[in-house]
């Protein structure tokens, strides 16, 4: 990627009262902006809202603990036909148990550098 495209937030110590400035980018179809290191979320979620009439987003992660409480929630919520119509669907879920195989090329490739 660029060095235009994306522009490192420096490592140097960042007051989360200041602002900080940086590039916007785009990754795959979507606009994507990097969050300094030290505001680092220890999560794979975040929620994001946005303030149409000020134009600012608010980031929030979503805990581990926080995602399963939803779940279990969503779950008890349930009306006995949602619950049913959930049984049925995987009621003749078989799991693929059959082992791994590799491909005949990977296999070849692996057999030359044995």
């Amino acid at each position: 990627m660029s060095k235009k495209v994306i522009q490192k937030v420096a490592t140097t110590e960042v007051n989360p009262a200041e602002p900080v400035r940086t590039k916007l980018f785009v990754n795959g179809g979507s606009q994507a902006v990097r969050l300094p290191a030290k505001w680092k979320l220890e999560t794979d979620e975040v929620e994001i809202t946005f303030d149409e009439e000020n134009k600012v987003f608010h980031i929030r992660g979503i805990s581990r603990q926080e995602k399963k409480e939803e779940f279990l929630e969503m779950i008890r919520s349930m009306t006995p036909a949602q619950k049913a119509e959930v049984k049925a669907t995987f009621a003749n879920f078989k799991r693929d148990t059959t082992p791994w195989q590799p491909s005949e090329q990977l296999a070849a490739f692996m057999k030359e550098n044995e």
